[in-house]
């Protein structure tokens, strides 16, 4: 089957490839279209642009999301598929970039870009990752043009583009400056800051006047802020800015200082927070000074002013309780830079009792997969600069299952990537090298082992695999050791190229080995579920370890020793403290979460009378609630009360 996609137009779709192949499927809808176009979440706000950290790289939560639509809602789904993209001079952008890496890690690829030559050695470096899933082959063309062969196929591409940004209200995005910036804003909110970033660029050079002049550069630089190009925000050449007002000017000046702090160019970073006047003795005044401080906390970290550091965060914390301000972004980020104060500062006790303050703030089972990681990732190396390396060992095996299990490693959030593939800032704009993130853990976890004694001999005949525990899983057996949950199923699961990789599986076999010490499996335990729903809590008792089995739906619990035990514990549900709102509307029942990835609305009768219930008191969980239960723990809007009595 040979799929085409034209990406030569001036003005694309967010994730035209994965429109392109809608129609090629004859499966695009309206809906769907909306889909590529709509926003991740709601983004109206910092503390929604800061949880959406923990969500992960969004162009690649976004193509993943389009990509597994578009192959489950295929009747005969292809094993492999035949791919000319057309690029010429474009470069490929990294939505259409991701989509690509999904197919390849669903199907056989063969991709084929037909491109200008002076495009070819910059693309070859841009598409490399595709070749880390083993049935992709790529090849680069040249002289394309003149194949009548493709000519319809290219204008029929082209219409498509165009109607579809016509459906969602952009048929002419150079009529004006604001129509421009409305359609670059809902690409950035998309996850494709490329689109935005370019039309922008392209309107700054038209623009005649210096009052769209100076209003393209605000959201230009606001758009690049967001989409984490701080090397290049510390580099941009500001116009006049006399047509903005000195809220906007502070903005800018404020967002160039955080881009300069992070890429590491203090000097630039001092200009910029002098221009704003940002220092230690700012007032607080709202939450926007807040958030100016903390980074300007992190700032003089940096300088070598440990000292002013901690003044500033304390004195945030301080207003933060006065003024009773419950905004979880705000909070996690105070609590989780004290932590690392106190980590610098080698006073650990303190250090993991801030860690355990900020994960609190995006706990009860609100963690996303990154949360899942980055938390074990913090609490293993604060453990290991304390010396205790078992409980170091126990933190960074649990980091290196979630990300074994992870079913979109590709979006992995940012920071917890610094660390894992040894990167700049700079380096966060491409797509994350799997192979360097095994091979990370995989070191880790070996030396470790040495420090504590233990000779892993993994068992290179067998396969192992991780996966996340989904709703849609039918578990069998539970185990728990310490903070550890994994379940076992019946049968198996599916499998993506990402567990394939020989990376993968020698570091999915370093874990095995300690997990083998820990739990009796049997042979044919070769895929096991990781539980995404435990955050912090560690289950100590065997009433809780059975309460928790039970409301995972598993007949059997190992807990801390080699016997199983029935699961027969009466358990209780309660609304999930990360629940804000629930409003009644025509498609069900809106709930807003404290981490607006999270909001969900619900359509299911069943759980609706759950969730209403709830709302009034907690509920014994009746055999009624069973089929309603793993979908509303997976959405986060139910949690097990797990306290013994």
């Amino acid at each position: 089957m040979m799929f085409i996609t034209n990406l030569t137009n001036s003005f694309l779709c967010p994730y035209q490839v994965a429109l392109d192949l809608s129609a090629f499927f004859n499966l695009t809808n309206e809906a769907f279209i909306a889909q590529a176009f709509k926003p991740l979440c709601a983004l109206d706000s910092t503390n929604d642009w800061v949880n959406l950290e923990s969500l992960g790289q969004p162009t690649a939560v976004r193509s993943k999301q389009l990509i597994d639509w578009l192959l489950s809602s295929v009747d005969d789904k292809p094993s492999c598929l035949d791919c000319k993209v057309f690029l010429d001079k474009q470069p490929l952008s990294s939505d259409n970039l991701y989509c690509l890496l999904h197919l390849a890690s669903r199907l056989s690829l063969t991709i084929t870009f037909l491109v200008h030559p002076d495009n070819q050695s910059s693309l070859i470096k841009a598409t490399a990752c595709l070749l880390e899933h083993a049935h992709t082959s790529l090849y680069f063309e040249h002289d394309f043009l003149h194949k009548n062969l493709y000519v319809a196929a290219l204008n029929d591409a082209e219409k498509r583009s165009f109607a579809c940004l016509k459906q969602v209200g952009f048929s002419d995005i150079l009529s004006h400056p604001n129509i421009t910036i409305g359609y670059a804003w809902m690409c950035l909110k998309a996850g494709v800051p490329e689109h935005a970033c370019y039309q922008l660029n392209q309107a700054l050079t038209r623009a005649s006047t210096p009052y769209f002049k100076a209003h393209l550069f605000l959201h230009l630089l606001m758009m690049r802020f967001f989409s984490h190009q701080y090397d290049t925000v510390a580099h941009m050449a500001f116009p006049d800015l006399n047509p903005l007002t000195l809220d906007e000017k502070t903005t800018l000046y404020f967002l160039a200082a955080y881009s300069a702090t992070l890429s590491r160019h203090l000097t630039k970073a001092s200009d910029f927070f002098a221009q704003c006047q940002i220092n230690q003795d700012t007032a607080i005044t709202d939450e926007s000074s807040l958030y100016r401080l903390n980074l300007y906390a992190l700032f003089s970290v940096l300088q070598g002013h440990t000292d002013v550091a901690f003044q500033l965060e304390f004195k945030i914390k301080d207003y933060i309780a006065t003024h009773h301000i419950q905004t979880t972004g705000l909070r996690y980020v105070n609590f989780i830079n004290i932590a690392r104060l106190y980590k610098k500062t080698k006073e650990y006790t303190q250090s993991l009792h801030y860690y355990q303050q900020a994960y609190q703030e995006i706990g009860h089972g609100g963690f996303s997969t990154s949360d899942h990681i980055y938390y074990a990732m913090n609490l293993g190396s604060l453990f290991e600069a304390s010396k205790n390396i078992e409980a170091a060992l126990n933190y960074w095996l649990k980091a290196a299952m979630h990300w074994l299990a992870c079913d979109n490693p590709y979006a992995l959030s940012w920071r917890p990537r610094l660390i894992l593939c040894q990167e700049t800032i700079q380096d966060i704009e491409k797509p994350l090298c799997l192979k360097k993130v095994s091979y990370f853990f995989s070191q880790k976890i070996k030396a470790l082992y040495r420090q504590c004694g233990y000779k892993p001999v993994p068992d290179t005949t067998k396969s192992y695999y991780f996966v996340e525990d989904d709703a849609h899983i039918t578990k069998k057996n539970c185990y728990i050791r310490q903070n550890m949950v994994i379940y076992t199923a019946d049968s198996g699961l599916p499998l993506t190229s990402y567990h394939h990789l020989p990376e993968s599986q020698a570091l999915a076999g370093l874990v095995r080995f300690y997990l083998d010490m820990s739990f009796t499996f049997t042979q044919t335990d070769n895929t096991l579920i990781v539980d995404t729903y435990l955050n912090q809590q560690e289950i100590t008792q065997i009433t809780t370890a059975q309460k928790h089995a039970v409301s995972m739906q598993c007949a059997q619990v190992w807990f801390n020793e080699l016997q199983p035990i029935l699961c027969k514990q009466p358990i209780e549900l309660a609304l999930s403290p990360t629940v804000m709102a629930m409003q009644h509307t025509d498609a069900g029942l809106q709930v807003t979460f404290n981490r607006s990835f999270l909001n969900h609305t619900f359509s299911n009768a069943d759980e609706i009378a759950i969730l209403v219930q709830l709302d009034q008191s907690n509920i014994a969980l009746t055999a009624s609630h069973l089929a309603a239960l793993p979908t509303l723990l997976q959405k986060r809007v139910v949690r097990i009360n797990l306290t013994t009595s």
